[in-house]
């Protein structure tokens, strides 16, 4: 109670019981019903049940997998839903991709060229007006100096041209208005982990932050990633990682990955300790993620 009194909100995750007699249940602000534990019948059944006892609580239905299993959690009632179906992409073969999808994706393609020079950063940001001043906004609100940055190529120069390429990215990406506003939280989330997994190796760290931020690209454009990833002149290490998890930065974003299904025992910690992570770390890195992810998305609002 102390700290809902501080104002957290306070989560009762994986529920699976068949009744709601849980002792947490009058303390917490939300239950996170697991999904495929029930039938259909006895799901309705729980939610009823819930609602009509804890009218305060936030109903969440977790590990959504299809649009049939959204459905039945809307007519059951929940609040709120989570799931890898509400990131996976409706792909629609033979479609061609709109204008302003093609436009994002050869400014992607540029920014991702492993040896892009600043000007050429510079001048494809420039072509997004919108684009441009958010980022400058984005690095002013992130910086550790008194004089503003007023020019592209400043930015470039305070923070790094491959930080700022992943800004630019994660900014063009949200750019997608048909697009749940969750989606480019949760990319950023995913490239913030993978990022701070490898916190000891800057090289690293940024093709792991790339590598969790397209591992969303199916869903932002609607197209098989590997389609999409032929179309961009990615570093290989990136490629690789993003179609078959292999390598250093695929270990990274297996991880990211598991992390975020509430997987950790099925983290292959083999391949991490190769490249000298820990579990301490990967709880560090976590946490630092979660902060890191949320001033990004402050800063970044228009």
């Amino acid at each position: 109670m102390l700290l809902r009194q501080q104002g957290f909100t306070i989560a009762l995750d994986d529920y699976a019981e068949e009744d709601i007699e849980h002792p947490y249940l009058p303390l917490v602000d939300i239950v996170k019903l697991e999904y495929p534990h029930y039938c259909d019948d006895a799901f309705e059944r729980i939610v009823q049940q819930l609602r009509q006892r804890y009218p305060h609580l936030k109903i969440l239905a977790e590990k959504l997998e299809t649009a049939t299993e959204l459905s039945c959690c809307q007519r059951a009632g929940c609040d709120l839903f989570q799931g890898y179906f509400l990131a996976r992409p409706q792909i629609i073969h033979g479609a061609t991709l709109v204008t302003d999808r093609i436009a994002i994706l050869k400014l992607i393609a540029t920014l991702s060229k492993p040896d892009v020079s600043v000007r050429e950063i510079s001048t494809a940001i420039e072509y997004d007006p919108t684009l441009g001043v958010r980022l400058l906004r984005l690095v002013n609100n992130t910086k550790q100096r008194q004089a503003d940055i007023t020019s592209l190529e400043q930015a470039v120069g305070l923070v790094g041209p491959q930080r700022i390429r992943s800004l630019a990215t994660l900014l063009a990406l949200s750019e997608m208005e048909d697009k749940p506003e969750s989606l480019p939280q949760s990319a950023l989330a995913r490239a913030c982990l993978c990022r701070e997994l490898a916190a000891g190796d800057p090289a690293l760290a940024e093709k792991a932050f790339i590598s969790g931020l397209f591992s969303y690209l199916e869903a932002f454009f609607d197209r098989p990633l590997v389609e999409l990833v032929e179309s961009l002149p990615l570093h290989a290490s990136i490629t690789r990682a993003l179609l078959t998890r292999a390598g250093p930065v695929g270990a990274l974003l297996e991880t990211a990955i598991r992390l975020e299904s509430e997987s950790w025992d099925e983290i292959t910690w083999p391949r991490l300790q190769l490249i000298g992570i820990q579990a301490e770390d990967v709880r560090a890195a976590d946490r630092r993620a979660r902060q890191t992810a949320r001033e990004l998305q402050a800063n970044a609002r228009p």
